[in-house]
């Protein structure tokens, strides 16, 4: 069961109560994703960051340990990114990344402000008891919660 509530300041709320409602949500958003969307995941470790991303690419592992992944995706490529362990700025990687800005980019754990994050949406996780709130603000907020709506 997925509830939407949207609200004046631009931050819709997207209450998830299942593993596969999370991965279902990643695959509903997976269907208007276009190339040079910035996703940025925000929350506690397994408050369902790496299953909405696997709700979009079918198969997904969690960059903790590798920092990147990259996934095929239609015409375009996915570049699946977690700053969890990365203490410090990484230049090259935030280099590459300027370079595939026309690619769409999913980073979970952004905890440096980079340029290509300007016009991100950002999805916060937030873990409830028996439940996940997903807090969305950004350039595409309202577009994501309504595809709900059409399913």
């Amino acid at each position: 069961m997925n509830m939407i509530e949207k609200n004046e300041n631009k931050i819709n709320k997207i209450v998830i109560n299942s593993k596969e409602a999370m991965a279902d949500l990643g695959a509903k958003i997976s269907k208007i994703l276009e190339k040079g969307d910035v996703l940025l995941l925000i929350g506690d470790l397994g408050s369902g960051k790496t299953t909405f991303v696997k709700g979009i690419v079918g198969t997904a592992f969690s960059p903790s340990f590798t920092l990147l992944n990259k996934y095929d995706f239609k015409d375009t490529r996915i570049y699946h990114l977690d700053f969890y362990r990365l203490e410090k700025p990484d230049f090259d990687l935030f280099m590459e990344l300027e370079e595939v800005e026309d690619e769409i980019i999913i980073v979970e754990w952004p905890k440096f402000d980079l340029p290509i994050f300007k016009n991100a949406t950002v999805l916060e996780f937030v873990l409830k008891d028996g439940y996940r709130e997903i807090l969305v603000r950004g350039e595409k907020a309202s577009e994501y919660c309504s595809i709900l709506n059409k399913s």
